[in-house]
């Protein structure tokens, strides 16, 4: 009787076995270091890829002093146009509003607007004294100077 109601008890228990339970565990961390091992090559090869395409150390400083020697150029040749860096980034941002603008209206409205405002701004610009002739004059010279 004890032998029927052990195998009646085992095969109606819900739990399962230690060896059942064991190789179940064993497989997950399995598949988990899979995982894992997979997403660091994924890792490696994507920091690879990103060196290879960064620049020499060398080359990062060679580009960032051209840069700066570039900027320097620049804001040079704005000092011997009369102007300076203000001056342009306001002119630039007032042009790209104005583009904006004009593209919904009419051409010739948009012309007549774009120059009174560049006229507006280079008298803003012109230092005590000079007069907006001058400073054209200054800005045609310096162009036809830069220029060989």
């Amino acid at each position: 009787m004890k032998k029927t109601v052990a195998i009646r008890a085992k095969v109606l228990d819900p739990h399962s076995s230690l060896k059942e339970v064991y190789h179940e565990k064993v497989q997950q961390h399995r598949e988990a270091d899979q995982q894992r091992m997979r997403e660091y090559m994924r890792e490696l090869r994507d920091m690879k890829a990103r060196v290879t395409v960064r620049p020499y150390l060398f080359e990062q400083v060679k580009q960032r002093n051209a840069k700066a020697h570039a900027e320097q150029t620049y804001r040079n040749k704005l000092k011997k146009a009369g102007l300076n860096e203000h001056f342009v980034e306001a002119n630039g941002q007032a042009v790209e509003v104005t583009s904006e603008t004009s593209r919904s209206e009419d051409d010739t409205d948009v012309d007549n607007r774009s120059t009174e405002n560049e006229i507006h701004i280079r008298e803003e610009n012109v230092d005590d004294g000079e007069k907006i002739e001058d400073v054209e004059e200054k800005s045609v010279k310096s162009k036809g100077e830069a220029m060989p």
